[in-house]
């Protein structure tokens, strides 16, 4: 159905059929899908630090939040977020850290790279929470995000640039360059070009 979601997984570059992922917990099946509308999605691990890239692809159903790298734990490598359908509260490029203030516990090494191309986000972070990625890029071309779009991450830091692109979708309330909640940001770039929609009533583009 519409609000569930079928979860498969495959090793990353791999061109093998991907399995099926058993939710414990969560209601549904793997025939039907799962409702994950409480549930965070992570591509790396709550376990133990990941040396590789990661990868979430998002098609349909409901999510609380994605998070391209691990939950308190560290990705050696790039991370890589796409919401072509469904709905999501939240989509970090980076991973998780539980900690207060930031520390480099849930660190991406790389790239933490969000695409939005459909579906519907509440608000999208490139970077972390309460951790670090090494750069951040938000790409956007169709869907909507109900609130507002960072850069950079939330009480997080980015330790080079955080670029965004814009060039269709809409974008409810406002871009900012740079993060939320005190996250730092060494170089921020927003670029606003072709169909999208940004803003309403004190809404607008902030680049730091």
């Amino acid at each position: 159905t519409a609000d569930k979601t079928k979860v498969s997984y495959r090793a990353m570059n791999s061109s093998d059929a991907y399995t099926d992922f058993t939710v414990t917990g969560a209601t549904g099946d793997t025939t039907n899908g799962y409702d994950l509308s409480g549930y965070y999605v992570f591509g790396g691990s709550g376990s133990a630090d990941l040396v590789g890239d990661t990868k979430i692809t998002i098609t349909g159903g409901k999510v609380n939040s994605i998070y391209g790298g691990g939950n308190s734990k560290k990705v050696t490598g790039n991370t890589s977020v796409t919401v072509s359908g469904g709905r999501a509260s939240n989509v970090y490029g980076g991973g998780k850290d539980s900690t207060t203030g930031t520390t480099t516990t849930a660190a991406v090494t790389g790239t933490a790279t969000v695409t939005i191309d459909g579906g519907t986000a509440y608000v999208v972070f490139g970077g972390a929470n309460k951790s670090t990625v090494n750069k951040a890029l938000v790409n956007i071309t169709d869907g909507t995000v109900i609130s507002d779009v960072y850069g950079g991450g939330s009480n997080g830091s980015v330790t080079n640039t955080a670029a965004i692109t814009i060039s269709g979708g809409t974008v409810t309330c406002s871009v900012y360059g740079g993060g939320a909640d005190g996250a730092q940001v060494t170089t921020t770039s927003v670029t606003v070009g072709g169909a999208a929609k940004i803003g309403k009533t004190s809404c607008g583009v902030v680049i730091n």
